[in-house]
């Protein structure tokens, strides 16, 4: 079954030539009402008028002496429908009558072909029924044009109908909601919505935007989920739009790293993702391994202390005693972060150790909030305002100690965060 719904208004050739064009099953026409004495352009579709012959000339203006638009069409009344446009030079209005129409139409025919034709109307109308059918990817546009000689009209005799190209269009419009999943860093949910665009039938220009985007969201997905060597490899082939990710994913897939503590500012800038979608155990839990991670390579690169298993003979003397209280039935001394972190302070020339001094009570603050999350040791999630108060301290001492440790060791910090924007979605922006 094929639905042309068309707006109505001017000359009824242009009208007729899309029905005879498209040969729709059912036409839809949406027309002005009454304004005052004068008759809408319902009045066109199917007011009195004396029928001459099969040969009409159907580009003169309707008057009582010829044929309405369903006469001409040859289209009885179970194959037609009028709806009035009270409002037809409001858009608002326009839209809706529009939008209701196709929508009821595709519910009601679910397998129909939908045409919607806005050569006809005010500006408002064939502006409405366009944005309507843009919005249904299952409606398609139609136009009526022909040869011109003037800015008024076309030429008569000369007109014909044609499909209008409208995927570009449609997939511009989703752009938006792209551009908002990367903002709250969903790369997921922008990679589904690039995926359905890839699939529709727009421009090879577009396609190839479109085929960057998902690529670069794959990559950043990857990279938001720690698996930073198929980052690196989906993001090389576009070098030049991110070669600053590109150094830092280069580091942290390397077994020997130039800087130690840049997988523990990758997991600080994960941790805020988290907390930027509202899932704040994920971003607490984040920042704990975090400051645990931190203590670790301090201890492992400047003193050679393993966490997971710690030479007793690599302590201080006088707090041998106390640690190797700590050891396990299996026989290993294993440190957990608040540990970690006080065997800093027991070691020679680390200037760490009056810093965690003045920050002990702090720490606890945070590790008890952490200890009561679902995702540690408690049963119910963190709030927002737990996680603004404790999560962003610790967050901050992370980031602060983590500036003392590569002051220390004369490192600059050379990672940053995941973007929010891909250059592809904003070509169509420039002027």
């Amino acid at each position: 079954m094929k639905t042309l719904i068309m707006t109505v208004g001017g000359s009824h050739a242009p009208l007729l030539t899309a029905i005879e064009t498209l040969k729709p099953d059912r036409v839809i026409f949406l027309c002005s009402d009454d304004q005052g004495r004068t008759k809408g352009s319902y009045f066109q579709v199917e007011g009195p008028g004396k029928v001459l012959c099969s040969k009409a000339p159907k580009s003169e203006p309707l008057t009582p002496d010829l044929p309405n638009l369903v006469t001409l069409a040859n289209l009885s009344p179970d194959r037609y429908q009028v709806i009035r446009i009270p409002q037809f030079d409001n858009l608002q209005d326009c839209y809706q009558k529009a939008a209701v129409v196709i929508h009821q139409e595709k519910t009601a025919h679910p397998d129909a072909q939908v045409f919607a034709d806005y050569t006809g109307g005010t500006k408002s109308m064939t502006a409405g029924l366009a944005i309507a059918a843009l919005e249904d990817e299952k409606c398609e546009l139609s136009l009526v044009t022909g040869t011109r000689n003037n800015l008024a009209q076309v030429q008569d005799g000369t007109q014909f109908a044609h499909a209008v190209a409208v995927w570009d269009l449609r997939a511009l419009r989703r752009f938006q909601h792209i551009r908002e999943a990367l903002k709250r860093f969903d790369y997921p949910a922008a990679q589904q919505v690039l995926e359905a665009i890839a699939m529709t039938p727009i421009s090879e220009g577009l396609l190839n935007r479109v085929r960057a985007a998902i690529a670069a969201c794959r990559a950043f997905d990857a990279w938001d989920r720690f698996d930073h060597v198929n980052a690196r490899h989906l993001l090389e082939p576009y070098s030049a739009q991110f070669v600053p990710y590109l150094i830092v994913l280069k580091e942290l897939c390397s077994d020997q790293p130039v800087d130690p503590y840049l997988q523990v500012e990758d997991l600080l800038f994960n941790a805020e993702r988290r907390a930027a979608q509202e899932r704040f155990d994920d971003a607490v839990a984040r920042i704990y391994r975090a400051l645990e991670m931190l203590a670790q390579v301090r201890l492992r690169t400047k003193y050679g202390i393993d966490t997971g298993d710690v030479d007793i003979a690599r302590l201080p003397e006088p707090s041998r005693g106390e640690f190797e209280k700590k050891r396990r039935d299996d026989g290993r001394l294993v440190t957990a972060l608040f540990d970690s972190w006080t065997l800093l302070t027991l070691l020679a020339d680390q200037p760490l150790g009056l810093w965690f001094d003045g920050k002990k009570q702090s720490l606890r603050s945070f590790l008890g909030q952490r200890n009561s999350s679902i995702l540690a040791h408690g049963t119910c999630p963190l709030s927002q305002a737990v996680y603004e108060s404790e999560g962003q301290q610790g967050l901050s001492m992370c980031r602060e100690t983590l500036q003392r440790s590569r002051q220390a060791d004369r490192m600059q910090g050379r990672s940053f965060q995941l973007p929010q924007a891909l250059p592809w979605l904003d070509e169509d922006q420039k002027a």
